[in-house]
């Protein structure tokens, strides 16, 4: 297995726990790693550790995503750091893809509507809508899937941003 590989395996046994160590993990289980094709060592990787993720009000994990400071409490990521969270944002985007989700999308900023600027995006896959027929889920419920929360000052988040919203394979 690769290093993701068993990142997300290790990760999903300590699910049930408190705090930002297990809320980088996309629930499935499934390999991102593979994508760029490199495998890095997880020992002290802050990005391994949940370092750049909390939770919602409702408890919901987000990786946070940002070249800057943009969420107070969390550290600013080195250049390094940075790509390896892109690269867990593609897998994860790539994953909702496949599985043709249903994502939520909500979009902050200032003076919104006012000529104003979008400061951040935020992106959580639901369980709640059927993706074919938009039918309510009767198993649906909250969702404990990472999502993730982009900074839109930084063009690595739009240019995700604008893949997220442009693709035909999620519904939003």
């Amino acid at each position: 297995l690769c290093c993701d590989c068993r990142w997300y395996a290790a990760m999903a046994k300590k699910r049930k726990g408190h705090g930002r160590r297990v809320a980088g993990v996309a629930s499935s289980g499934a390999c991102n790693g593979h994508e760029s094709g490199k495998v890095v060592d997880a020992v002290g990787s802050r990005v391994k550790e949940g370092a750049f993720c909390l939770k919602s009000s409702l408890g919901v994990p987000f990786l946070v995503v940002s070249d800057r400071d943009l969420v107070a409490g969390l550290p600013r990521p080195s250049p390094e750091e940075f790509q390896e969270v892109l690269a867990l944002c593609s897998g994860i985007t790539k994953q909702w893809e496949v599985r043709g989700a249903v994502v939520l999308s909500d979009f902050e900023g200032e003076l919104m509507g006012i000529e104003g600027e979008l400061v951040s995006a935020a992106f959580q896959r639901s369980l709640v809508l059927d993706a074919k027929g938009l039918n309510p889920l009767t198993s649906g419920g909250k969702s404990r899937d990472t999502g993730l929360l982009l900074d839109l000052r930084c063009p690595p988040c739009v240019a995700l941003t604008r893949r997220i919203m442009e693709s035909d394979a999620l519904c939003k």
